[in-house]
């Protein structure tokens, strides 16, 4: 019986060690992943900074696609360093028609441009489909890696 009882101790020892051990950062299977810089269209006078431990970057502008308008990478003008993964449109809150949202940009900073200290450029225009050449907005981002 007392070795039953040494058994059983040992084991929730045992596992209450590797349980405590298991939520530090040096485990590897549980560090969080990389942060994320984020931008809003009020921060585009700012540049962002990337890393190569956090090559990605966030931009949420705002948007409203029942005027017709829309968010477009202009591919031509950036020079591909920081490349969108991902865009999507966050409606509004409000369940009001006509009433605007967000378009969220994901992009990803190419790991070439980690081999020196780099500024990269991303344009967006704000513009309809069908009159590309009139944009009502561009926005031209600085991208910094450090």
């Amino acid at each position: 019986m007392l070795r039953i009882c040494i058994a059983l101790l040992s084991l929730f020892l045992i596992t209450n060690l590797y349980a405590s051990s298991a939520t530090t950062t040096n485990n590897p299977l549980m560090k969080k992943p990389a942060a994320t810089a984020n931008i809003t269209y009020a921060d585009v006078n700012r540049p962002i900074m990337v890393t190569q431990n956090a090559p990605h970057f966030v931009i949420k502008l705002a948007a409203n696609p029942t005027t017709g308008y829309q968010w477009f990478y202009l591919p031509e003008k950036s020079d591909g360093l920081a490349v969108p993964v991902k865009q999507e449109y966050i409606a509004p809150d409000v369940k009001m028609p006509g009433a605007g949202g967000f378009s969220v940009w994901h992009f990803e900073v190419d790991p070439a441009a980690f081999k020196v200290p780099t500024i990269s450029r991303v344009t967006l225009i704000y513009a309809r489909g069908f009159e590309m050449a009139e944009p009502i907005k561009i926005l031209e981002l600085k991208v910094i890696t450090q």
